[in-house]
């Protein structure tokens, strides 16, 4: 997924992998996300579920799957600073 806005229906699903820090923020709806470093998502991946103005951080070459639990817009940040390691919200 390219830096930017990102449109997802209901039950759509999409996985990508970064080569530098990402911050996923979801602007109306609601996800869930899977991550695992160095291998495609799996059931015992890392998951955490976003609603509108949540926001988080993916770090540098890991994998994750979005998966839209609902019609949702996400918001992709082509960066991150190092002074502010975590986005608690939009």
């Amino acid at each position: 997924m390219m830096a930017g806005v990102r449109k997802m229906a209901g039950g759509a699903s999409a996985t990508s992998e970064h080569a530098d820090d990402r911050i996923l923020a979801v602007v109306r709806g609601r996800l869930r996300v899977r991550m695992e470093a160095g291998a495609p998502a799996a059931p015992g991946a890392t998951a955490a579920w976003l609603r509108a103005s949540d926001a988080m951080a993916i770090p540098a070459r890991t994998v994750y799957t979005m998966e839209a639990m609902q019609e949702s817009e996400v918001f992709l940040y082509a960066d991150r600073t190092p002074a502010q390691p975590e986005l608690w919200g939009v």
